[in-house]
C-alpha cells in the first residue's frame, strides 16, 4: 500500500477485521530506527486511529501494525505513506548565514538552519541544527521517491518509471508532486537506465540484474533554470546559475567557475571551523556548537 497523506490521516482496518490487542507505529523510510509509537492498545474495527502529520517533516513513512485479531491471528501490516503539505502548526525555523562571498551571478552563502521538526536530531551545531552551503536538503525513500527542501519548502519527486517499447521493462521517471514545479533527473544509475517493476520496487532489468536501482546523483532544475546536482548521499554536488556560473564541491572543499573562489569547511569536535579563500585573501571562522 502505498498513499500521499496530509493533515489529519484516519487508520482504518479493512471490513469484517476485529483487533483485540495491538501497537500501532511508524518510522521514516529513511531512518527506521527513528520508530514512533502511535498506540500500544491499538483494538475494535473500522477507525482505529488517526494519525497527524502536522509535525512531521515531509517524505516517506512506514506505518506498522503488530495485532491479534478476535480469531486468535497475529500479524504485522506494514502501509508506506508520503507525508506531504506545509500546514505544520507550532513549527519553528530559523536560519542564520555567517557569511556571504560574492561571485559573478553566484553567491556563496554557509548557512546555519534550525527546524523544530528535526529536535530530535543531532547534527553540527546540536539538536535541530544542520550547516549548508547554499543549502540544499534531500532524502530518497525505499520506494526512489525524491524528498526535496529548498527555500525552506519541503517537496516530493515521486519515483514513475515509464515504459519501453519491450514490455515488461522501464526507464527512469520523477513526476512532481501537484503544486512543485521544476523538473528532476539523473545522471545515471547501477542499472544503466533499463528497469524492471518488483512488487513496490524496481530493480535492474540487465546490467546488474536483480539489483535494487539506485541513482547515481540527481540534477534539480527549478522553475527558473538553475540547476542542482545532488550525491545519492544528500550532498549537494553543484549549482548553476542563469549565467552559466557553477559552483562545484568536492570533498575537499568547493569552487567556483570561473576561478574566483574556494572553500572548504569540516565538522570537528563538536565545533564547525571552515576555510575560505578569496582573491588571495584567507579568513578563517570557528563557530561552537550550539542548540535549541
Amino acid at each position: 500500500m502505498k498513499s500521499t497523506v496530509t493533515g489529519q490521516a484516519p487508520v482504518t482496518l479493512i471490513a469484517g477485521i476485529t483487533l483485540v490487542s495491538g501497537t500501532l507505529t511508524y518510522y521514516p523510510a529513511n531512518n527506521p530506527g527513528a520508530v514512533t509509537t502511535i498506540s500500544t492498545a491499538t483494538t475494535g474495527a473500522g477507525q482505529i486511529a488517526v494519525g497527524s502529520t502536522n509535525g512531521s517533516q515531509n517524505g516517506g513513512y512506514f506505518l506498522i501494525l503488530n495485532a491479534t485479531n478476535s480469531v486468535g491471528v497475529t500479524q504485522t501490516s506494514q502501509a508506506y505513506v508520503t507525508v506531504a503539505g506545509d500546514y505544520k502548526p507550532g513549527r519553528v525555523t530559523a536560519t542564520v548565514t555567517d557569511f556571504t562571498v560574492p561571485s559573478p551571478g553566484l553567491a556563496i552563502q554557509i548557512q546555519r538552519t534550525y527546524d523544530s521538526l528535526l529536535r530530535s536530531q543531532s547534527s553540527d551545531f546540536g539538536y535541530g541544527w544542520r550547516l549548508g552551503l547554499n543549502a540544499v536538503n534531500m532524502t530518497v525513500t525505499a520506494t526512489a521517491d525524491v524528498a526535496l527542501t529548498i527555500g525552506g519548502k519541503r517537496r516530493t519527486f515521486y519515483f514513475t518509471p515509464s515504459s519501453t517499447i519491450i514490455p515488461g521493462f522501464f526507464v527512469p521517471q520523477y513526476t512532481a508532486e501537484p503544486g512543485m514545479f521544476g523538473s528532476l533527473t539523473t545522471t545515471g544509475d547501477n542499472c544503466f537506465g533499463v528497469l524492471i517493476h518488483i512488487g513496490n520496487i524496481y530493480q535492474c532489468g540487465i546490467s546488474n540484474a536483480g539489483s535494487v536501482y539506485q541513482a547515481t546523483a540527481y540534477k534539480y532544475t527549478d522553475p527558473y533554470g538553475r540547476v542542482y546536482t545532488i550525491g545519492s548521499d544528500g550532498a549537494l554536488q553543484s549549482l548553476k546559475d542563469l549565467n552559466g556560473n557553477t559552483l562545484t564541491l568536492a570533498a575537499s572543499g568547493s569552487r567556483v567557475q570561473p576561478d574566483l573562489a574556494f572553500l572548504s569547511y569540516a565538522t570537528m569536535r563538536g565545533e564547525s571551523r571552515r576555510s575560505l579563500t578569496h582573491w588571495g585573501i584567507s579568513i578563517n571562522m570557528l563557530t561552537t556548537r550550539t542548540g535549541i
